[in-house]
């Protein structure tokens, strides 16, 4: 028994150590839950994001949808995330990221001229697989907005079939 002390010890150390507390900056946050379909199909593995329209440009507020479609927002400043998104109006985001296989190129071995050119060929196959148009990961552009309050149900669904390419 006295030789699983220590270990305890050293674990509640540990956990204690990695519990930060709320930063100076850091607002109130609410639950919020964004849920992105295509055609009622829920999309997985897509990234949103939300912009406040006027504010804290330092916070972080995002999710990535799961299996369901469904994203539960977190908001981050520096190294401290929160549950759920502060009050206000924002512009919402969604991005897939395509993931292209290696294709076995040593970029060490290429001038910069070369490395320049590569990068752009690999983008535009990325932007091959795009599902939809690149208007949707970008604040300026997407036609997507909320607002969350504090007490309100702070749920969405927006279905990208409209904007399939």
């Amino acid at each position: 028994m006295k030789s699983s002390i220590p270990f305890v010890l050293f674990f509640v150390v540990l956990v204690l150590a990695g519990c930060s507390k709320r930063p100076a900056g850091m607002p109130a946050t609410f639950p919020c839950k964004i849920t992105i379909v295509s055609g009622g199909i829920p999309k997985a593995d897509h990234e949103v994001a939300l912009h406040l329209v006027t504010g804290n440009g330092a916070l972080s507020i995002m999710a990535n949808t799961d299996s369901s479609g469904i994203a539960e927002i977190r908001t981050r400043l520096a190294d401290y995330t929160a549950k759920g998104a502060p009050e206000g109006t924002f512009k919402v985001t969604v991005e897939r990221h395509v993931h292209l296989p290696d294709d076995g190129v040593d970029l060490s071995r290429l001038s910069r001229d070369e490395v320049g050119a590569y990068l752009n060929r690999r983008a535009a196959e990325g932007e091959k697989l795009r599902e939809f148009p690149v208007q949707l990961s970008r604040s300026e552009s997407t036609p997507f907005e909320i607002t969350v309050a504090k007490g309100g149900e702070n749920q969405w669904t927006f279905d990208l079939k409209d904007y399939s390419k």
